[in-house]
């Protein structure tokens, strides 16, 4: 009797997933993480010869924040300003100038004019230079706490910052520009008053030229995650 013998190949079929190490991840699934990516500048515009932090503001789906998210920085004009891989922007010479920041994938943009002239500074520019890190919190507190409720539609933060010197010595006699991620939310005025305007959830921050306080997070019940916010202040 004659045994027939068939030899059975097995089929593998690779994908992009394997090849990756199973750490694959589609670029529209990195971009579907965040909720908000938007950029914000102390000023929008800017003597020559002056420089500023812009400051990338990044929120996932569940609302955390990332640590440390590297990020690459482009502008439009490299004659007009320039910029350093921490976000650190010199103005060289008067114009408008797109400052374009990228994230896993992801990127938004900014706008800036450049000018010959000097703009009108309300604080010392000594005292500014002396500024190691700005604090927002309330009056009653001695650390920020991350995120603060407002029970009720109508219902007011009064919020705080002091500027600390290198000695962790404070700063007085300072005006801070004060900026809310979605006013639909809550508002801040030009003193740090947050006032609710309805549920959701809004990043509060305190800046002085390129000097940028800690991000404390405005809850107002049934919040939802933040979507396609500016930061806007007065």
């Amino acid at each position: 009797m004659k045994y027939l013998k068939f030899l059975i190949i097995p089929t593998i079929i690779i994908n992009n997933s394997c090849i990756s190490g199973g750490n694959y991840i589609p670029s529209s699934l990195a971009n579907d993480k965040l909720s908000l990516f938007k950029l914000i500048s102390p000023v929008t515009e800017l003597e020559a010869g002056k420089q500023i932090k812009i400051l990338p503001i990044i929120t996932n789906l569940d609302g955390s924040i990332p640590n440390n998210p590297n990020l690459i920085w482009k502008v439009s004009n490299e004659n007009i300003a320039k910029i350093d891989k921490d976000g650190n922007l010199t103005a060289l010479k008067d114009g408008k100038v797109t400052v374009t920041a990228i994230y896993n994938g992801k990127q938004t943009t900014l706008d800036l004019i450049i000018k010959k002239t000097g703009m009108d500074i309300n604080n010392n520019p000594n005292q500014v230079s002396k500024i190691r890190k700005i604090v927002v919190k309330l009056p009653n507190q001695e650390t920020p706490l991350i995120d603060y409720n407002i029970e009720k539609l109508g219902g007011t933060l009064q919020f705080e910052a002091i500027a600390y010197d290198s000695d962790n010595k404070k700063i007085d006699d300072l005006t801070f520009t004060w900026s809310s991620s979605n006013t639909s939310v809550a508002e801040v005025n030009s003193l740090g008053l947050v006032k609710a305007l309805s549920s959701g959830n809004t990043n509060i921050i305190a800046t002085i030229g390129d000097k940028n306080s800690n991000i404390v997070r405005v809850i107002v019940p049934n919040a939802q995650a933040n979507l396609n916010v500016d930061f806007q202040g007065e």
